[in-house]
Protein backbone atom coordinates (compact mmCIF):
# COMPACT_ATOMS: atom_id res chain seq x y z
CA UNK A 1 0.00 0.00 0.00
CA UNK A 2 2.77 2.43 0.88
CA UNK A 3 4.35 1.89 -2.52
CA UNK A 4 1.12 2.86 -4.28
CA UNK A 5 0.85 6.12 -2.35
CA UNK A 6 4.47 6.89 -3.17
CA UNK A 7 3.82 6.21 -6.84
CA UNK A 8 0.88 8.62 -6.82
CA UNK A 9 2.98 11.25 -5.05
CA UNK A 10 5.64 11.06 -7.74
CA UNK A 11 2.88 11.20 -10.32
CA UNK A 12 1.65 14.45 -8.78
CA UNK A 13 5.20 15.80 -9.01
CA UNK A 14 5.27 14.97 -12.73
CA UNK A 15 2.07 16.96 -13.16
CA UNK A 16 3.33 19.75 -10.92
CA UNK A 17 6.66 20.30 -12.67
CA UNK A 18 6.29 22.20 -15.94
CA UNK A 19 9.73 22.41 -17.52
CA UNK A 20 9.62 23.27 -21.21
CA UNK A 21 12.24 23.65 -23.93
CA UNK A 22 10.94 25.39 -27.05
CA UNK A 23 7.42 24.64 -25.89
CA UNK A 24 8.10 20.92 -25.36
CA UNK A 25 7.33 19.61 -21.88
CA UNK A 26 10.37 17.68 -20.66
CA UNK A 27 8.36 16.21 -17.77
CA UNK A 28 5.09 15.23 -19.51
CA UNK A 29 1.88 15.30 -17.51
CA UNK A 30 0.55 12.11 -19.06
CA UNK A 31 3.23 10.08 -17.26
CA UNK A 32 2.11 11.57 -13.95
CA UNK A 33 -1.56 10.83 -14.58
CA UNK A 34 -0.71 7.27 -15.62
CA UNK A 35 1.18 6.76 -12.35
CA UNK A 36 -1.73 8.18 -10.34
CA UNK A 37 -4.26 6.00 -12.14
CA UNK A 38 -2.15 2.87 -11.65
CA UNK A 39 -1.65 3.68 -7.97
CA UNK A 40 -5.38 4.13 -7.45
CA UNK A 41 -6.06 0.81 -9.17
CA UNK A 42 -3.97 -0.92 -6.52
CA UNK A 43 -5.86 0.76 -3.65
CA UNK A 44 -9.46 0.01 -4.56
CA UNK A 45 -9.50 -3.24 -2.58
CA UNK A 46 -11.87 -3.12 0.35
CA UNK A 47 -14.47 -1.04 -1.44
CA UNK A 48 -12.62 2.29 -1.48
CA UNK A 49 -14.91 3.98 -4.01
CA UNK A 50 -13.12 7.38 -4.07
CA UNK A 51 -9.93 5.69 -5.33
CA UNK A 52 -11.91 3.86 -8.01
CA UNK A 53 -13.40 7.13 -9.24
CA UNK A 54 -9.99 8.80 -8.99
CA UNK A 55 -8.56 6.04 -11.18
CA UNK A 56 -11.04 6.82 -13.97
CA UNK A 57 -10.58 10.57 -13.56
CA UNK A 58 -6.81 10.20 -13.86
CA UNK A 59 -7.34 8.14 -17.04
CA UNK A 60 -9.42 10.98 -18.52
CA UNK A 61 -6.71 13.49 -17.64
CA UNK A 62 -4.16 11.12 -19.17
CA UNK A 63 -6.11 11.29 -22.43
CA UNK A 64 -6.30 15.09 -22.20
CA UNK A 65 -2.54 15.30 -21.66
CA UNK A 66 -1.80 13.00 -24.62
CA UNK A 67 -4.05 15.09 -26.87
CA UNK A 68 -2.19 18.19 -25.72
CA UNK A 69 1.16 16.65 -26.68
CA UNK A 70 0.08 16.33 -30.30
CA UNK A 71 -2.12 19.41 -30.62
CA UNK A 72 -0.78 21.93 -28.10
CA UNK A 73 -4.35 22.69 -27.07
CA UNK A 74 -3.61 24.08 -23.62
CA UNK A 75 -3.60 27.86 -23.51
CA UNK A 76 -0.27 29.40 -22.59
CA UNK A 77 -0.08 33.17 -22.32
CA UNK A 78 3.22 34.79 -23.25
CA UNK A 79 3.93 37.86 -21.12
CA UNK A 80 6.43 39.17 -23.69
CA UNK A 81 3.75 39.50 -26.33
CA UNK A 82 0.48 41.36 -26.38
CA UNK A 83 -1.55 38.21 -26.98
CA UNK A 84 -4.69 37.08 -25.19
CA UNK A 85 -6.13 33.58 -25.56
CA UNK A 86 -9.22 33.33 -27.70
CA UNK A 87 -12.41 32.01 -26.16
CA UNK A 88 -12.98 28.84 -28.14
CA UNK A 89 -12.08 25.18 -28.08
CA UNK A 90 -8.71 25.71 -26.32
CA UNK A 91 -10.43 27.56 -23.47
CA UNK A 92 -13.11 24.86 -23.18
CA UNK A 93 -10.38 22.23 -23.24
CA UNK A 94 -8.55 24.01 -20.44
CA UNK A 95 -11.76 24.42 -18.46
CA UNK A 96 -12.65 20.74 -18.68
CA UNK A 97 -9.11 19.78 -17.70
CA UNK A 98 -9.26 22.14 -14.71
CA UNK A 99 -12.54 20.65 -13.50
CA UNK A 100 -11.19 17.11 -13.83
CA UNK A 101 -8.09 18.14 -11.90
CA UNK A 102 -10.26 19.44 -9.05
CA UNK A 103 -12.27 16.22 -9.03
CA UNK A 104 -9.15 14.05 -9.09
CA UNK A 105 -7.46 15.71 -6.12
CA UNK A 106 -10.66 15.80 -4.08
CA UNK A 107 -11.20 12.08 -4.71
CA UNK A 108 -7.60 11.28 -3.77
CA UNK A 109 -8.01 13.12 -0.48
CA UNK A 110 -11.37 11.39 0.08
CA UNK A 111 -9.75 8.01 -0.55
CA UNK A 112 -6.98 8.74 1.93
CA UNK A 113 -9.60 9.92 4.43
CA UNK A 114 -11.54 6.68 4.11
CA UNK A 115 -8.41 4.54 4.36
CA UNK A 116 -7.16 6.41 7.43
CA UNK A 117 -10.51 6.18 9.19
CA UNK A 118 -10.64 2.45 8.48
CA UNK A 119 -7.42 1.91 10.44
CA UNK A 120 -8.32 4.32 13.23
CA UNK A 121 -6.04 7.22 12.26
CA UNK A 122 -8.63 9.95 12.71
CA UNK A 123 -6.13 12.81 12.94
CA UNK A 124 -4.53 11.95 9.60
CA UNK A 125 -7.98 11.43 8.08
CA UNK A 126 -9.03 14.94 9.11
CA UNK A 127 -5.80 16.32 7.66
CA UNK A 128 -6.55 14.67 4.31
CA UNK A 129 -10.11 15.98 4.36
CA UNK A 130 -8.95 19.55 5.03
CA UNK A 131 -6.39 19.28 2.26
CA UNK A 132 -9.08 18.22 -0.21
CA UNK A 133 -11.38 21.10 0.72
CA UNK A 134 -8.56 23.64 0.57
CA UNK A 135 -7.52 22.46 -2.88
CA UNK A 136 -11.10 22.41 -4.15
CA UNK A 137 -11.99 25.89 -2.86
CA UNK A 138 -8.74 27.66 -3.76
CA UNK A 139 -8.23 26.21 -7.23
CA UNK A 140 -11.95 26.29 -8.01
CA UNK A 141 -11.96 30.02 -7.28
CA UNK A 142 -8.80 30.53 -9.35
CA UNK A 143 -10.24 28.61 -12.31
CA UNK A 144 -13.40 30.72 -12.12
CA UNK A 145 -11.54 34.05 -11.89
CA UNK A 146 -8.74 33.42 -14.36
CA UNK A 147 -10.79 33.94 -17.57
CA UNK A 148 -11.78 37.42 -16.36
CA UNK A 149 -8.13 38.42 -15.94
CA UNK A 150 -7.63 38.16 -19.71
CA UNK A 151 -9.47 41.48 -20.10
CA UNK A 152 -7.05 43.29 -17.81
CA UNK A 153 -4.06 45.16 -19.14
CA UNK A 154 -1.59 46.67 -16.68
CA UNK A 155 -1.90 44.26 -13.78
CA UNK A 156 -2.53 41.17 -15.87
CA UNK A 157 0.91 39.63 -15.46
CA UNK A 158 1.07 40.29 -11.71
CA UNK A 159 -2.38 38.82 -11.07
CA UNK A 160 -1.60 35.67 -13.07
CA UNK A 161 1.68 35.22 -11.19
CA UNK A 162 -0.04 35.62 -7.82
CA UNK A 163 -2.83 33.17 -8.70
CA UNK A 164 -0.34 30.67 -10.09
CA UNK A 165 1.74 30.89 -6.92
CA UNK A 166 -1.25 30.21 -4.67
CA UNK A 167 -2.29 27.29 -6.87
CA UNK A 168 1.26 25.94 -6.73
CA UNK A 169 1.20 25.98 -2.93
CA UNK A 170 -1.98 23.89 -2.82
CA UNK A 171 -0.51 21.38 -5.29
CA UNK A 172 2.59 21.05 -3.14
CA UNK A 173 0.32 20.50 -0.13
CA UNK A 174 -1.43 17.60 -1.87
CA UNK A 175 1.88 16.09 -2.98
CA UNK A 176 3.21 16.20 0.58
CA UNK A 177 -0.01 14.57 1.79
CA UNK A 178 0.53 11.67 -0.60
CA UNK A 179 4.12 11.26 0.54
CA UNK A 180 2.91 11.25 4.15
CA UNK A 181 0.35 8.59 3.26
CA UNK A 182 3.15 6.44 1.84
CA UNK A 183 4.43 6.01 5.39
CA UNK A 184 2.56 4.06 8.08
CA UNK A 185 0.06 6.54 9.47
CA UNK A 186 -1.59 4.21 11.98
CA UNK A 187 -0.07 3.85 15.42
CA UNK A 188 -2.01 1.30 17.49
CA UNK A 189 -2.73 2.32 21.07
CA UNK A 190 -0.44 0.78 23.68
CA UNK A 191 -1.72 -2.40 25.27
CA UNK A 192 -2.46 -2.63 28.97
CA UNK A 193 0.65 -4.75 29.53
CA UNK A 194 2.93 -2.23 27.85
CA UNK A 195 1.27 0.63 29.69
CA UNK A 196 1.68 -1.22 33.02
CA UNK A 197 5.34 -1.94 32.24
CA UNK A 198 5.88 1.72 31.44
CA UNK A 199 4.35 2.73 34.76
CA UNK A 200 6.66 0.34 36.62
CA UNK A 201 9.70 1.76 34.84
CA UNK A 202 8.61 5.31 35.71
CA UNK A 203 8.28 4.35 39.38
CA UNK A 204 11.72 2.76 39.41
CA UNK A 205 13.27 5.84 37.82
Amino acid sequence: MNREYRRMAWGMLFVLIDFRINGFDIVPDWIGYAMISFGCAQLVAGGNKPFRLAQYTALLLFCFAVVNVFTGTFVVWNSNQDIRPEFGFPMLFNGASGVLDLVLVFLLCAGIYKQAMAVGSEEFAQSAQRCGYIYLIVNGAIDALLPFTFNLSDNFTLIVIMLSFVSLLTKILVTLLLFRASKPFYMPPPSEDSAHAGAIIDKRV
